[in-house]
């Protein structure tokens, strides 16, 4: 699991029964993906990608790779907390993820690359919208096949 934002660490914690003392050793990510990893049985599933992102403090930009023989599952995506704040609008432009179309492909990329870097290989962009998280099967002759489209 790769994340930007946080969850909220001992709650998960709390909630899987990981000793307290123990994930207090650990950050946030490491205590959500032992979290998740007890909650995925053959694939994830919407319900344990939904179950996680209860623990949310501020966001949740993810990419989860779920490696078997002969195939990977991918969820990439993002959501964060709205809070009528002075830091709303800060707070979407941090957390916006992009899917961006490449020669050949498309990658994911953080509003840090795409709004300040703007690499010039980068083509065609668009923003997921808060919530949306997309999953992927990918095989062993290199083919990929979007199996999902998740907005929470």
């Amino acid at each position: 699991m790769i994340h930007n934002g946080s969850f909220y660490r001992d709650d998960i914690a709390k909630e899987v029964g990981i000793d307290r003392n123990y994930a207090a050793k650990f950050n946030d990510t490491y205590i959500a993906n032992l979290a998740l990893s007890g909650r995925v049985k053959d694939d994830i599933a919407k319900d344990d990608l939904s179950w996680l992102l209860r623990f949310v403090r501020t966001g949740a930009n993810l990419g989860i790779a779920l490696v078997r023989d002969g195939s990977i599952t991918l969820i990439v995506g993002s959501y964060y907390r709205v809070v009528d704040d002075d830091k709303k609008v800060f707070r979407e432009r941090y957390y916006r993820l992009y899917q961006c179309e490449l020669p050949g492909g498309f990658i994911y990329a953080s509003s840090t690359v795409i709004d300040f870097y703007k690499p010039s290989a980068v083509g065609n962009c668009r923003a997921l919208s808060n919530g949306e998280y997309h999953k992927y099967h990918i095989y062993g002759d290199g083919s990929i096949k979007q199996v999902d489209l998740w907005n929470f």
